[in-house]
């Protein structure tokens, strides 16, 4: 939730000043998945909580681009490939 009140004082710092904005990246979305460990349950939860905070708040006009959490960390230009890819489908 830090980031999303975060995202918001920018977003309006950038309106005040005259800078438009159309979209939001979410970084680190964990994706749906058949099994569910309490962690992961937990996290799914609380982001439900921030993605419901974007969409009624200050952010939620801004189209939603979700980024989703890898298992490995993103270095280097095939790992941005990769992640390019399935963020911008």
């Amino acid at each position: 939730m830090m980031a999303v009140i975060e995202s918001s004082r920018f977003h309006a710092s950038l309106k005040k000043d005259g800078v438009h904005t159309r979209r939001l990246v979410v970084n680190q979305v964990l994706l749906p998945s058949a099994s569910d460990c309490r962690i992961c349950a937990a996290k799914r939860r609380e982001q439900a909580r921030a993605f419901s905070a974007i969409r009624d708040g200050e952010l939620g006009g801004l189209k939603l681009i979700q980024a989703p959490l890898l298992d490995v960390e993103v270095e280097g230009v095939p790992a941005l490939r990769f992640l390019s890819d399935s963020v911008w489908k």
